[in-house]
């Protein structure tokens, strides 16, 4: 989990906003948790019962839109990806 704000944004309206980002190992690692929208599973119940104070804080600064993203591929560096 990584809490984030916003220091540049190139069209300006997220600039101090803040985000949450939770990285799973796979998506099914995420649906196990999570399993639809909006619904959590009993484990993740569970981590909230001993984590959700710190949870509320940070969702408190957040706008509580929920993004899902799949990463494709890791690219670091400033050089061209090897195929």
């Amino acid at each position: 989990m990584r809490f984030l704000k916003c220091e540049r944004d190139s069209q300006g309206d997220l600039k101090g906003t803040y985000s949450h980002e939770i990285e799973y190992e796979s998506m099914e690692v995420r649906d196990r948790y999570f399993p639809k929208e909006f619904e959590s599973s009993e484990e993740f119940n569970q981590w909230w019962a001993e984590h959700g104070a710190l949870w509320a804080k940070f969702h408190s600064m957040v706008d509580g839109r929920f993004l899902h993203y799949f990463e494709y591929v890791e690219w670091e560096g400033m050089s061209e990806p090897q195929e």
